[in-house]
């Protein structure tokens, strides 16, 4: 796999901060049916769903006196595949906020195997403003700036 779900990213997460995960006796994992776990226990305390039954709590609507809270997605953004876009730079994050205090402080780079996988006109396009959290828009990824130097 290239890019990881939550139910893998949550638990990487958490180890790699020092947290030890291990399987929880009262957790099941409900994939088929709403009422019927893939496994663990039926009367399990936290229940996780995924696949064909999808997740309950996302089509619940606000209650009127909460819709002044959230407002609808903008339309540029309707539609657009919800998943990971692979569009995250701590560089291009630090620029842009002006500081890392609220994200991911482990170093990590994509491959090129997966920028020219998602991205392929990267390499020799300038940076799309869909993607202004990866580069900046309008100009040459930096990964692809040196090489263009060279």
């Amino acid at each position: 796999k290239e890019i990881y779900s939550s139910d893998f990213a949550m638990q990487f997460a958490l180890a790699a901060r020092g947290y030890t995960i291990m399987p929880w006796n009262e957790s099941a994992q409900m994939h088929q049916d709403k009422e019927i776990p893939l496994s663990g226990p039926k009367d399990a305390a936290f229940r996780h769903y995924s696949g064909p039954v999808g997740k309950p709590t996302y089509e619940l609507k606000l209650q009127k006196e909460d819709s002044k809270l959230a407002k609808e997605r903008p339309a540029k953004y309707q539609g657009k595949d919800p998943n990971c876009q692979v569009c995250y730079s701590f560089q291009r994050y630090v620029q842009l906020w002006g500081s890392p205090k609220c994200t991911n402080s482990l170093p990590f780079e994509y491959s090129d195997l997966m920028l020219k996988r998602y991205h392929p006109n990267l390499a020799k396009e300038p940076c799309h403003p869909d993607i202004g959290s990866l580069c900046e828009p309008h100009k040459l990824h930096p990964r692809y700036a040196v090489n263009e130097v060279n």
